[in-house]
Order: C-alpha cells, then structure tokens, then sequence
C-alpha cells in the first residue's frame, strides 16, 4: 500500500486473482462430483436430465429456474454433503456418548470433521 493508502495496480491484480483461482477451484471440484455422480448412477442422471428439459426444453437453465428444479437441487445438496468443496463441514454437537474408532465422544462434544 502506497503512502496515501491506495492499492498498487500489481497488489489489485493479484487479489483478483486470489479470488478467480479460489472460485475456479470450487467450480471444479463442483463439476468433477456432479459429473462423477452422474456417471455412477445412470437412473439420477435421467430424472436430473428430464426435470431440466421439462423446465427450459429450448433454452439454457437459469438461476430463476432454481425453485423449478427440485431434483437437480437435491441431488446437487447431496452431492457437496458427501464431497464438500469446502475443507470442513459445520460444527457438528454429539447428542449423546458415541464410540467411534476405540475412542468415546462425550454427549455435548463439539466435533469437527475434515
């Protein structure tokens, strides 16, 4: 930062793409599952398929569509749940004593996963 408190150009240019890389990234690995999913399991990606044709037949979806699209929404949900794009999940409460592993998690335990 400059004297008077300003970005130089170079510092602005490389906060923008701190924030174009960090996007991509979660666009990506976003893609990468959806896609994966969708090869796995042939039968979802039929009813995602009809429920997006049915909603746009001739026309790109759009973010309006969203309440349109509760499958895809759904499966979309399902997707990030079981392969967050993001390196934790929320803070999780046990609600009762738990053995995981030989380990005991007391009921009231904050627990994080990764």
């Amino acid at each position: 930062i400059s004297e008077d408190k300003t970005f130089f150009e170079e510092q602005m240019i490389i906060c923008c793409l701190d924030l174009f890389a960090g996007g991509s990234e979660t666009t990506s690995r976003s893609l990468m599952f959806f896609f994966a999913y969708m090869i796995l399991y042939p039968d979802i990606q039929e009813k995602v398929s009809v429920e997006l044709l049915a909603v746009a037949p001739d026309r790109h979806i759009r973010i309006e569509d969203s309440s349109d699209l509760p499958f895809t929404n759904a499966v979309l949900t399902e997707i990030w749940r079981l392969n967050p794009i993001i390196p934790f999940d929320p803070q999780r409460e046990s609600l009762e004593d738990v053995k995981i592993g030989g380990f005991v998690i007391p009921a009231g335990t904050e627990v994080l996963s990764n």
